[in-house]
Order: C-alpha cells, then sequence, then structure tokens
C-alpha cells in the first residue's frame, strides 16, 4: 500500500515537473518570437526615419531640379520617325532635366 502511494506521488510529481519544463520552452519560445518581432519593427522603424531624414536634407538641392522619364517604347518610336536626323544617344532621349522651375 505504501509503495503504490510512494510510485503514485513520484509519478505525480514527474508529471508536474515535465509540464512545468514544457511551459517554460513555451515562454522562451513566445518570449524570443516577440522580441524578433520588435527587432523588425525596429529596423523598419529606423530605416523609414533615415530615409525621410536623407530625403529632408537632400531636398534643398533638389528643389528646383525636376527630372522626366521617358518610357523607353515612346522614345524609340520617336527615334525612328527621325530617320534621317543624327539623333541622340537614347538616355539623353530619354532623361530630360528641366533646371529652375517655378513652383
Amino acid at each position: 500500500m505504501v509503495l503504490v502511494v510512494v510510485v503514485v506521488v513520484v509519478v505525480v510529481v514527474v508529471v508536474l515537473l515535465f509540464v512545468v519544463v514544457v511551459v517554460v520552452i513555451a515562454v522562451a519560445v513566445l518570449v524570443a518570437a516577440s522580441a524578433v518581432v520588435v527587432f523588425a519593427v525596429a529596423v523598419v522603424v529606423i530605416v523609414v526615419e533615415s530615409r525621410k531624414e536623407l530625403s529632408s536634407m537632400l531636398r534643398p538641392y533638389f528643389k528646383n531640379l525636376l527630372i522626366i522619364r521617358r518610357p523607353k517604347a515612346e522614345v524609340k518610336t520617336r527615334c525612328h520617325h527621325f530617320v534621317g536626323v543624327q539623333r541622340e544617344t537614347a538616355e539623353e532621349e530619354e532623361t530630360l532635366v528641366l533646371k529652375r522651375r517655378e513652383i
């Protein structure tokens, strides 16, 4: 009788220890996952803020400069239209820079 009680108590203690270990591991995994999420959000916030800061720093230099990019198909069509005329390079045709644009 005493042996049965001792065996039952030992089994209950072992099962409870196993449950505690599983719960501790689950909590550790959740904490690690939340730390990864917090780190990812922090990286995104830092990147976005640094781009905003860089953009605001460079804005005065490019305020009066407007770059218009034409689609390459339009450039090709225009080049084929003027067959007898010496053509500019595709890069020069593709990018027009308008300086000192009034806002």
